[in-house]
């Protein structure tokens, strides 16, 4: 099977409707692009332009900060899954090389 070139783009907004079958659809779609190029990416969620794009401002700001900032609030110092993680500083994979 041939991965595919681009990103999915998937529409998600039959998930939040009594359709079992478009639900069903969605997710053979996610689960598709899942097990082929690994990602995709999602319309028909609801969340307003204006509050993505204040999520992305935040973001912006916040990698602007010094490494120090940022590593103050390192997931390895407060023990869960939320939190900055450095370049290197995760792996999937205990054995091998850090990922990138």
């Amino acid at each position: 099977m041939k991965p595919p070139s681009s990103v999915p783009l998937i529409d998600i907004a039959p998930l939040m409707s009594g359709d079992l079958e478009a639900r069903r659809k969605v997710a053979s779609k996610i689960g598709a692009a899942c097990r082929g190029i690994g990602f995709f990416a999602v319309i028909g969620h609801g969340i307003a332009v204006e509050q993505i794009s204040a999520m992305f401002a935040a973001a912006h700001a916040f990698f602007a900060l010094p490494l120090a900032d940022k590593r103050a609030l390192a997931m390895k110092l407060h023990g869960h899954n939320r939190g900055y993680a450095g370049y290197g500083d995760e792996a999937l994979d205990e054995h091998a090389a850090p990922d990138l």
